[in-house]
């Protein structure tokens, strides 16, 4: 209906993408294109220069994994130790201690060049003295230091940020953290000065507890072991796996088990809903118990107060749990999704999602891996260090010639990346590859023994217990929280180290060392406040990286690169999606042939819509099923494209008519129009647009006026398919168009303006929900 009246749907460009926007080629030149390129300077400091032609190219890829805080290097003595890429104003420490190690060593020759070509390194040859990599080291090192002309994102720049007003800022967070729009006592809150507050009662509620575990999932893939999973999984852990278990009274009994493995997210939820210290995600000494699984582990003699009449007695939790009957659209699935936290009776140590048997399954290990996978996952999840990104290339002159007994602890190329791993790896020594615990485990001697940061595990602790409270103690704990928050409320990647190829590397630069200064400001802030992760989102939400809606256009094109990571531009999950549409029209996008059933459980309705579907279009919308998908891709694509163009043309005629059904005082779209009014007399073209001001706050967030431009033009497509729907005639035609938009969509209207009106609607309904700000966070 759109394209007949317009020629092509309403669009918004990108946010924050200007006609002066730079574009690149995958060789990191500008494009012919480029308006601005020739405009921007090479590296005018020091650290910048040394960014480009020393970091990036060869301490990054040949030095680093040995150098790094804590590294190998450093316990072997070295004092020249690199910062990595998510430090706080990690290329001028890098700088600075390059230039100590730059100093002439005694027979006058750079310390850093004697020992990258192998003169006394315990790490051995790096590069050769004949290589383009020495050259450069060489030059760099004459070079005159200029350390003047720094592109930096200073505190003025930051004001040129044009932001979004409170209420705006309230409209989003609440869209995006309840699923809801903001109530008018919050928006009052924050339009008075009291956003803290108001957001405090967005962050609370079971949207919010259900949006924790989400983002939490794509961490932990819990999910994974949902229904038949949940059963496959079984069988082949007990070595059963050629079993065929469907129709099996068991497979109703795992399946009816799988809320046991949504513990990790559980604890994430209850941590955060609870304003329990963060910490606890690695130090909890509790587990998060469901019905069936606290009898299991606690016995009949432990009472937990579940609500919905669940008991600890077994066979109550049995017969609401495990039923014969049992699917997933049953309600009981309600009864076993309630977790709440109790201190286990047996010994065996707790420590929050490091001890977690769900968690530790997903990340398994095997008898050549000991636990090498599980210290790599802890490392990114919880520490933000890629592991797999320390080593670079390799000199092939380097390459040991003769073979060395167990490398990964006397070959300084293996031990470089095994020395940050493998104490970890050992701390999970007393966990097999089912996850389970057994206190007589024997590990292997030729591993670094269980240990952090340098430090070994004292003889009198628990190796994963010691290991938790230490990882907590490390500053990039808290850092990588507040990193991983912003990831998901703004949609947008962390910045990553930008390429010596960027034609405009001194400002990806700046705005990386600034994005790394702001995790640290507010990682030290999260700590302080004693890890409490709500007033954590809440500032997140309040800074320039969330409230963001535009860059003034006076900048010069070098400060608008800068600023390009501010800004919440991130398209929205299909479960945000879902909300969203949810939100706007009162209804659910619902399969064909489906209809809601308000007393099944949150999973049977959701199972019912395409987008929450795995099924449907939950992962080509970029969802994960945490089996075949595990990894979100919120990039916009022509299949997304197409969902949304879906979603707006199929949803509007059932939700138009529907609406229109009901009393005019109990409808949710159309309070102050009825289908006879039409756009040619004052009083009806009055109240629709009246009823288009609701309809844009209530889709997009925005007031506006009745003579707003953007009213107006609403205004004019209505008016437009209202006249082209009453001249193309007759209602048995038109009516033909009306019913390829949806099933089941009745159309009752008494005349041919008032089936052209309902057309009206369901066109400016299909723009508002193909619109930029309701796809976009």
């Amino acid at each position: 209906m759109i394209a007949m009246a317009c020629g092509k749907l309403p669009t918004k460009p990108k946010f924050l993408e200007h006609p002066e926007s730079v574009t690149a080629s995958s060789e990191g030149s500008a494009t012919p294109s480029d308006p601005i390129a020739t405009t921007l300077s090479a590296p005018s400091c020091s650290i910048e220069a040394f960014g480009q032609t020393v970091w990036a190219p060869i301490l990054a890829k040949n030095c680093q994994s040995c150098h790094l805080s804590k590294g190998l290097a450093e316990q072997k003595g070295s004092q020249f130790i690199l910062s990595t890429a998510d430090g706080p104003n990690y290329m001028a420490k890098n700088y600075n201690a390059f230039q100590k190690a730059a100093a002439p060593s005694a027979n006058g020759v750079s310390l850093v060049l004697s020992k990258a070509s192998g003169v006394a390194h315990v790490g051995g040859k790096v590069i050769t003295v004949d290589s383009e990599k020495y050259a450069t080291l060489s030059a760099f090192i004459d070079k005159k230091k200029v350390n003047d002309g720094c592109a930096t994102v200073s505190a003025a720049l930051i004001q040129k940020l044009l932001p979004l007003s409170s209420a705006q800022v309230l409209w989003k967070a609440a869209m995006q953290l309840a699923g809801r729009q903001p109530s008018a006592q919050e928006i009052t809150l924050a339009t008075t000065g009291h956003i803290r507050d108001a957001l405090e009662t967005i962050l609370a509620g079971a949207y919010f507890e259900d949006y924790i575990k989400r983002i939490y999932n794509d961490l932990t893939l819990a999910e994974f072991f949902k229904g038949d999973n949940a059963i496959e999984f079984y069988y082949h852990k007990v070595g059963e796996s050629n079993t065929d278990w469907r129709g099996s009274d068991l497979a109703t009994a795992v399946r009816g088990a799988w809320p046991y493995y949504q513990a990790p997210n559980e604890l994430a939820r209850y941590i955060i809903a609870s304003d329990r210290p963060y910490t606890e995600i690695l130090t909890a000494d509790y587990l998060m118990l469901n019905p069936l699984t606290s009898c299991d582990i606690l016995g009949k003699g432990y009472v937990l107060p579940f609500k919905n009449n669940c008991t600890m007695s077994e066979t109550s939790a049995m017969n609401a749990c495990v039923r014969s009957d049992f699917d997933f659209t049953n309600p009981y699935i309600d009864w076993c999704s309630e977790f709440l936290p109790k201190k286990p009776t047996f010994k065996q140590p707790v420590a929050g999602l490091l001890t977690d048997i769900p968690y530790l399954n997903i990340h398994s290990t095997t008898s050549s891996n000991r636990n090498r996978l599980r210290a790599r996952i802890v490392l990114e999840q919880f520490l933000g260090l890629d592991v797999m990104g320390l080593q670079g290339t390799t000199d092939v002159s380097n390459i040991t010639k003769t073979a060395i007994v167990n490398p990964t602890m006397n070959d300084p190329q293996c031990a470089a990346c095994h020395a940050v791993v493998d104490p970890i790896a050992s701390s999970f020594q007393k966990h097999d590859e089912n996850g389970m615990y057994s206190a007589n485990a024997v590990w292997a001697k030729d591993m670094l023994p269980a240990g952090f940061n340098g430090l070994t595990v004292p003889a009198d602790a628990e190796p994963i217990t010691w290991l938790a409270s230490q990882i907590v103690k490390d500053p990039r704990f808290a850092r990588n929280a507040v990193a991983f928050w912003y990831k998901n409320l703004t949609g947008n990647d962390i910045l990553k180290d930008p390429n010596t190829s960027d034609a405009h590397y001194r400002e990806s630069l700046a705005a990386k060392i600034e994005q790394n200064t702001f995790f640290d400001d507010e990682g030290t802030a999260f700590a302080a406040n004693g890890f409490k992760t709500r007033e954590m989102i809440k500032d997140l939400i309040l800074s320039p990286y969330y409230t963001t809606r535009a860059i003034d256009s006076g900048l010069a094109a070098s400060e608008k690169l800068m600023l390009q990571s501010f800004g919440h531009s991130g398209r929205k999950t299909p479960e945000d999606l879902h909300a969203s549409l949810f939100s706007a029209t009162g209804s659910y996008w619902l399969l064909p042939g489906q209809k809601l059933e308000p007393l099944k459980s949150n999973y049977a309705v959701n199972d019912q819509t395409y987008l929450m579907n795995d099924k449907q279009l939950l992962v080509t919308a970029g969802g994960i099923d945490s089996h075949v998908s595990q990894v979100r891709n919120n990039d916009m694509s022509s299949v997304f494209s197409s969902i949304v163009n879906f979603a707006s043309t199929s949803m509007p005629c059932k939700v138009v008519t529907t609406d229109f059904e009901k009393v005019t005082a109990t409808r949710i779209l159309f309070p102050y129009v009825e289908k006879s009014s039409g756009p040619s007399d004052a009083v009806g073209a009055a109240a629709i647009r009246r009823n288009i001001v609701f309809l844009h706050k209530k889709f997009l967030g925005e007031t506006l006026a009745v003579d707003d431009a953007e009213t107006i033009a609403t205004f004019n497509l209505f008016k437009t398919l209202y006249a082209d729907h009453l001249k193309a005639g007759q209602a048995a035609s038109a009516s033909v168009i009306v019913k390829s938009l949806a099933i089941d969509c009745p159309i009752k209207a008494a005349s041919s303006e008032e089936e052209s009106a309902l057309v009206g609607w369901m066109g400016v309904m299909s723009y508002l929900m193909s619109d930029y700000d309701f796809i976009y966070q």
